[in-house]
């Protein structure tokens, strides 16, 4: 299919959104984290920060955090040390601090 639509449509990233819930689901939580990392980068890139889909990754990643880590603090210290952008750090801490 990324042949057909291209790496990153909407559509290719929604698959990816899903499969690093399937990851999560399984117990896979690093794999998962790193690929819903991912999808956010793309999102932000493709739709834009403030996209409803582009916002449900955020939501979705700092679920995943807050199940793994168990404190909105640990969430915010673990978002910094691994995101690959301030921009990304500073967008998905904003939203995680609003999620609670």
């Amino acid at each position: 299919m990324k042949e057909v639509l291209g790496e990153w449509h909407p559509s290719i990233l929604t698959t990816m959104n899903n499969l690093a819930l399937t990851y999560w689901n399984l117990g896979q939580k690093d794999k998962a984290l790193g690929l819903e990392l991912e999808v956010l980068d793309a999102r932000k890139e493709v739709l834009g920060e403030r996209h409803p889909d582009t916002l449900t990754t955020m939501h979705n990643l700092v679920h995943m955090l807050m199940t793994k880590n168990g404190s909105i603090d640990d969430v915010i210290t673990e978002l910094a040390t691994t995101t690959t952008t301030t921009s990304a750090t500073t967008t998905t801490t904003a939203a995680a601090t609003t999620a609670v």
